[in-house]
């Protein structure tokens, strides 16, 4: 879970968070998920496949950027982002 806070940051660094999820915050996150999960044992596909799914949640539940950062605990604990296996 620590791949949501890292990745998160690192986008409201670099964008300042100004809002929706441009095409480097979506890029940012999934690079960081993807490079999370493959340290706990996932396969490339595997990783995409989770991180795919875990970021089209989110970004349904929060179209900002800065929604999902003030939520974090929320985006961490949700269920359906959870179920992205």
């Amino acid at each position: 879970m620590r791949q949501y806070i890292i990745a998160l940051l690192s986008i409201c660094l670099l964008s300042a968070c100004e809002g929706g999820w441009d095409s480097e915050s979506k890029e940012l996150f999934h690079k960081s998920c993807i490079e999370d999960a493959k340290s706990v044992g996932k396969d490339e596909a595997a990783a995409k496949s989770m991180c795919d799914c875990r970021l089209e949640k989110i970004m349904k539940k929060y179209p900002n950027v800065d929604d999902a950062l003030m939520n974090i605990e929320q985006v961490i604990k949700d269920p359906e982002v959870q179920a992205c296996k």
